[in-house]
């Protein structure tokens, strides 16, 4: 079904608004929340947010998939194996959705504690029909993390291993067809489910999913804060308003005095003394908050800095890593690898030949063209088998000419 941009909008406000992250960068345990975008209201507002601000859960959950769309994969395959624990809210949507295949592939190949918990819908085999467009990337990564967890689950008693492995192999073909569709994957998700056992969580008892999560990993809670938030799902109470304290008694005479708590008789003096102490103590106090808080901000800002740097590497890896591999995949790659070495080799022999006498760069040069003429050769005559023959042949001449004249300088020198 998809978010329309008005509920993408909402969704990026709330979260913005209601939602603290924790990164891997961070070095926190934390807790990663996988879920579909269809639920996300469900999933934030009745659970993920009341957890954090009743317990202090220290969660990661993409705020700005809208935003970089093209690059999710890259911060969810990081912070899934940074994370102690994996949250995954089940509905419909969720078990027809690749990219949520793929967070709960990336969890189980990297042996993490998975929570599922149901949001109370029945589960049934999507559309045959509808086959949904997969990334590129996320169809190489799906078919990489499953050939590694295929690989690693031959002598493994890991019921949830054992199952994705199932889980992958029924959907593996279809997806290097491209015929992927909704009724597949879910089919993969329900079998997963039976297959290992699965037991799910409610999401509307709170208190067991918290205490599961406990079990597994009491590290990802942070103290809850002392002031409860204001959202409107996370409490029921009001929350209380707090009593203004006077700094100091106001003082009318400078006759007059004040006893304290043990009885004991304060002169005005005394009090104005005392008060001006604590207003001291506070402005300390004050500063060294204000301090602390620019200190973390700037760490915050470090870490973002630096996690932007990582999600970069990481992507041009990737994409080059791509490329590679539907270069080689094209047969006719040996062909076209033999006309440009040819040409290459060509004018650096051209260039080199006449002025070998007058810089030994130049010998360097004249070397660098015999190797890309032999290379060009070999792949000239691979590229015979593909579909560009006379390319190849072409190819082969251009390369092969130095070939037979070295030849013939070693019979006749």
């Amino acid at each position: 079904m998809g978010l329309n941009e008005v509920q993408k909008r909402e969704r990026s406000e709330y979260l913005e608004r209601y939602l603290e992250i924790t990164e891997c960068s961070q070095r926190k345990p934390y807790v990663f929340i996988s879920y579909a975008s269809d639920n996300w209201e469900a999933v934030f507002k009745s659970a993920v947010v009341p957890l954090q601000e009743q317990y202090g859960l220290r969660v990661y959950a993409d705020k700005a998939f809208d935003k970089v769309n093209a690059k999710w994969i890259v911060p969810m395959l990081r912070n899934i194996r940074g994370a102690d624990v994996v949250i995954a809210f089940v509905s419909q949507s969720y078990i027809e959705s690749y990219a949520c295949f793929l967070e709960l592939l990336t969890a189980v190949n990297n042996k993490k504690q998975i929570v599922f918990v149901s949001l109370g819908e029945d589960l049934h085999l999507g559309n045959t029909i509808d086959q949904p467009n997969v990334e590129r990337g996320v169809k190489n990564e799906i078919l990489n993390q499953g050939g590694n967890i295929a690989t690693n689950t031959n002598n493994t008693s890991n019921d949830l291993m054992r199952a994705m492995k199932s889980a992958y192999t029924s959907i593996s073909t279809l997806l290097e067809q491209d015929a992927l569709s909704k009724y597949d994957i879910s089919d993969a998700f329900i079998n997963f489910f039976r297959d290992a056992s699965i037991n799910k969580k409610t999401i509307s008892d709170l208190n067991a999913i918290r205490g599961t999560i406990n079990s597994i990993s009491s590290h990802v809670f942070d103290k809850p804060p002392a002031v409860k938030s204001l959202h409107p799902a996370a409490f029921d109470e009001p929350v209380p308003v707090r009593q203004a304290v006077p700094i100091a008694p106001i003082v009318q005479s400078s006759a007059q005095e004040n006893k304290d708590d043990t009885g004991r008789t304060i002169k005005d003096e005394e009090v104005r003394e005392q008060a001006g102490s604590e207003a001291e103590l506070r402005i300390k106090a004050e500063a060294k908050a204000k301090v602390r808080v620019e200190a973390e901000q700037k760490a915050k800002e470090a870490a973002e800095r630096k996690a932007q740097k990582e999600a970069t590497i990481e992507a041009i890896r990737l994409k080059c890593k791509s490329l590679k591999e539907g270069i080689k995949a094209d047969p006719n790659y040996h062909a076209w690898a033999s006309l440009i070495l040819g040409i290459v080799a060509n004018v650096l022999c051209v260039t080199a030949v006449g002025r070998m006498d007058q810089n030994p760069t130049w010998e360097t040069l004249f070397l660098l063209s015999l190797i890309c003429y032999i290379t060009g050769f070999v792949f000239g005559i691979k590229g015979l088998k593909s579909e560009k023959k006379r390319l190849s042949i072409i190819a082969i001449v251009l390369n092969g000419w130095i070939c037979l004249f070295i030849l013939a300088v070693s019979i006749f020198a």
